[in-house]
């Protein structure tokens, strides 16, 4: 890992699956707001990734929208493409509310009935 004032940066491989991962995690806004980035190839081009290669691809963000309200979101690409966001309200020191929803967005063009749209709170 190699760590800089504006984010680390890494490379990583996972040996037993043949798996290469290169990426990096920065904070904005004194560290209230995260965001991470990979991309990861299979050597081995088992998995099926992104338009049929053997590379997939991941966003995570989490931002703090005030000092009771965060968001996070976290975006996977591979063979399709999946999305899910969260709202994070913090009403109090015992009760916190989440609600939050994902979806296949590769589906919601191509196959909108089969997006697979899911709520939850």
């Amino acid at each position: 890992m190699v760590r800089y004032a504006t984010g680390d940066y890494f490379l990583r491989a996972n040996l037993l699956k043949s798996l290469v991962t290169i990426g990096c995690s920065h904070s904005h806004k004194g560290g209230d707001d995260k965001h991470s980035y990979e991309l990861t190839y299979d050597v081995k081009k088992v998995t099926e990734g992104i338009r049929g290669s053997p590379v997939t691809a991941k966003f995570g963000g989490s931002y703090k929208l005030t000092d009771t309200i965060s968001l996070k979101t976290k975006l996977e690409a591979a063979k399709e493409v999946m999305w899910n966001l969260s709202w994070v309200q913090k009403v109090d020191d015992h009760l916190t509310i989440t609600a939050g929803d994902a979806c296949n967005l590769t589906n919601m063009i191509s196959d909108p009935k089969n997006m697979h749209y899911n709520f939850s709170v």
